[in-house]
């Protein structure tokens, strides 16, 4: 994974997003959204000792199911849907997408408003390789929110999709080539960088840390003038 990284990093930068970043401010999290790729390509929240889950608070899955469009950006940018989903699995069942999560629902279980603003098309999911989803990406966040998240009160979780106008689709939307994660604790930082797609059946979240310099190095190739903090 880390040879891969490595030779991309010199490719990646052929076509880059120079569109408007638009911010979209939620009550628990802020998206910065791309309106040439229509997709939200950063997102950032705190992860804090008053929001840890805990078996009383945590919001069950089952009452929160529905994907909606966001109401804080104009519906021409919302070009995903449940339909085109479902479409694209029944048409290619070895190289099917979930609708993935860019901030984790199980970061935003502990009340039910918070859950419900994880689930919006384009803002905050995007076409996500499903056994990656389902196994590496997976241990990626349960790792950053457990193991982080019983040590330290504040944690600010950066996390986001790599995408250029190269990148495969799904229908209309823009299928990232890879998701990234950062998350930044007093003292140090756990970043990761997974390759979404089908043929990658690493299980191993540790396989996909990375430093924040070459983390940054890769988001600065795919879009050079978003404004972070990172």
């Amino acid at each position: 994974m880390r040879k891969v990284i490595t030779i991309l990093i010199l490719t990646v930068c052929a076509k880059i997003s120079l569109a408007q970043i638009i911010v979209l401010k939620h009550t628990y999290y802020t998206c910065q959204f791309d309106t040439d790729l229509n997709q939200g390509i950063l997102n950032d929240y705190w992860q804090t000792a008053a929001h840890r889950i805990t078996p009383k608070n945590k919001v069950d899955r089952k009452g929160v199911t529905t994907f909606t469009q966001d109401a804080l950006i104009d519906k021409k940018y919302q070009v995903a849907t449940k339909k085109a989903y479902q479409a694209w699995n029944k048409a290619n069942k070895d190289n099917r997408y979930d609708i993935g999560h860019i901030v984790p629902y199980e970061a935003m279980a502990f009340d039910i408003g918070a859950a419900r603003e994880t689930m919006m098309f384009n803002t905050n999911t995007a076409p996500q390789s499903s056994y990656f989803n389902e196994h590496q990406w997976a241990l990626t966040e349960k790792n950053v929110l457990d193991s982080l998240s019983a040590i330290y009160d504040s944690v600010h979780v950066f996390t986001g999709v790599l995408i250029n106008s190269e990148s495969k689709m799904m229908g209309s939307s823009y299928v990232p080539d890879y998701y990234f994660k950062v998350a930044d604790y007093q003292g140090g930082n756990l970043c990761f960088l997974g390759l979404n797609d089908a043929h990658n059946k690493d299980t191993n979240h540790n396989d996909i840390r990375v430093t924040k310099k070459v983390l940054l190095t890769f988001i600065k190739n795919y879009y050079p003038f978003l404004k972070t903090n990172l």
